[in-house]
């Protein structure tokens, strides 16, 4: 029996998208109205100032009025823009009244935060809109302090109808704790105009400012691994991605090669010759960039009985697909993670007491397996030309460990995970907003006790904050699954390469 469930993030219903708006031209749908006055969410108002109609078209022409701005004084950028400070009539909310109780008499939901203040309980279609003056054409840096209770949130900017730039707003855990965040740079030519603030599908984030200009405050850091090693994801990549163009001999024998190879590589940190293998397509040109695969192995194996099984079946699927495969040891551990079993997901002590028992030795050989696995990915960077935007990571068992791990550390790297029978991951001390937007496959076999009961946590923890997830359970053992789902893998992969 096979039992396949999909909850794709950006298609599902529960799915709230955020859309921003940098527009010369604002809207004149929706509720709008004086500081003063409530707009509802149907076709009428309360202010005697303005009339609500359906959402869209335009209240401010191009490029905006001074007047229209709150009190009267446009949004002088660079600079703030303080969410709670749009324009006396440029609003669109869809209940008629202040359900945050701060700040203004609106019916924009305003609520006080640490001080300040902050818009939330955003609804699907609301928006607001900012009169600015920029000084000077130019690049903006654009950095945003934001919070999300769900995944797979997103900013767009544009100016005018012009798209200028899409962003991912990261999950920010359950009461969507505020994160600041780059969003990119955007082109604005000088003078007045309106931003344009506009919510996508459904509710839950909040927003506290945009910052439009040279940005030198502090970022939010990336929540570190509490099971994982204290290597730093970009320095380490930075340490690989020299370690290649060191090690790699352009024009040697066998560079570039195409097919089925065994091979290995000095690890100075180790003292030792590493293994790793690499299936490159028969088919490939030799010029044209190609997807990357990255397998991590379970434990008791080695980087080739994986790909050796079943008649070859996984180096065949990538020679089937066009992918480069590369299977990593991970020298010494389990690729930097702490977590075996009996620590899947939703058991914290489990977890708790494993770590608690953890060696400085074992530490040193997980950063020695992580660093084996970045090394393997640079090395194959530096040779072969991959298309950055379709690298891929799967594994299974110990290796599925690995994926969480390497997956939302490296998040970076990656356009799709798929981790198989093997949810050795945790809900708190993890870096879930790596993974706002990633694509995630999590397979299981209905016999793989006790990794069954936490995958089935695990799905459906992730579907009730939106992540984009696709869930198949086929009716085999914890070993017997991989064959059965390994296509699945494959073709999942395939559908993601751009």
């Amino acid at each position: 029996m096979t039992s396949l469930h999909t909850f794709r993030g950006r298609a599902s219903p529960l799915l709230l998208a955020f859309m921003l708006s940098l527009s010369g031209c604002g809207g004149d749908g929706g509720s709008s109205s004086s500081a003063s006055s409530s707009s509802s969410s149907s076709s009428s108002s309360s202010s005697s100032s303005s009339s609500s109609s359906s959402s869209g078209g335009s209240n401010h022409a191009c490029p905006g009025v001074a007047a229209n701005a709150w009190q009267g004084t446009p949004i002088e950028l660079p600079g703030r823009v303080e969410a709670e400070n749009f324009d006396l009539e440029g609003f669109y909310d869809s209940t008629p009244q202040n359900q945050g109780g701060a700040y203004r008499d609106t019916a924009v939901d305003i609520a006080a935060i640490n001080g300040g203040y902050a818009v939330v309980n955003t609804d699907a279609g609301e928006y607001l809109e900012y009169t600015v003056n920029v000084a000077a054409a130019g690049e903006y840096q654009v950095v945003a302090k934001v919070g999300a209770a769900g995944a797979g949130r997103t900013l767009e900017l544009s100016q005018c109808d012009t798209h200028l730039l899409t962003v991912a707003v990261p999950y920010s855990g359950e009461d969507a704790a505020f994160r600041t965040i780059a969003l990119g740079t955007i082109y604005l030519e000088p003078g007045l105009q309106v931003i344009r603030l506009s919510v996508g599908d459904l509710p839950g984030a909040k927003i506290d400012w945009l910052h439009i200009g040279n940005y030198t405050g502090e970022l939010s850091a990336p929540t570190p691994v509490a099971f994982g090693t204290t290597l730093d994801p970009a320095q380490q990549i930075q340490a690989a991605r020299t370690f290649a163009q060191n090690t790699l001999r352009p024009g040697a024998s066998g560079w570039r090669a195409k097919g089925d190879q065994r091979r290995s590589y000095y690890f100075p940190k180790a003292n030792a010759q590493v293994g790793y293998r690499l299936v490159v397509p028969s088919s490939w040109d030799g010029v044209s960039a190609l997807p990357l695969v990255v397998f991590l192995h379970g434990a008791g194996n080695d980087v080739n009985s994986y790909v050796d099984q079943n008649n070859r079946q996984m180096a065949r699927l990538a020679e089937q697909h066009g992918f480069i495969l590369a299977s990593a040891l991970g020298y010494g551990g389990a690729y930097g993670t702490m977590l075996r079993l009996p620590a899947v997901f939703g058991q914290p002590q489990e977890a708790a007491n494993m770590l608690a028992g953890i060696t400085q030795e074992r530490r040193a050989a997980e950063a020695l397996s992580e660093r084996d696995v970045i090394n393997v990915i640079e090395l194959v960077r530096g040779e072969y030309p991959i298309n950055d935007k379709a690298m891929f990571l799967t594994g299974h068992s110990m290796g599925s460990g690995g994926t969480w791990y390497i997956g939302a550390k490296y998040s970076s790297y990656w356009a799709g995970l798929a981790p198989m029978s093997g949810p050795f991951v945790q809900e708190q001390g993890y870096p879930w907003e790596n993974l706002s937007t990633m694509p995630l496959l999590i397979t299981e076999g209905t016999g793989a006790t006790p990794s069954l009961t936490g995958s089935r946590v695990l799905r459906d923890w992730l579907k009730a904050r939106d992540f984009d997830i696709t869930y198949k359970e086929v009716n085999a053992d914890h070993a017997g699954m991989v064959p059965l789902v390994l296509p699945d893998v494959f073709q999942f992969f395939a559908n993601l390469v751009p």
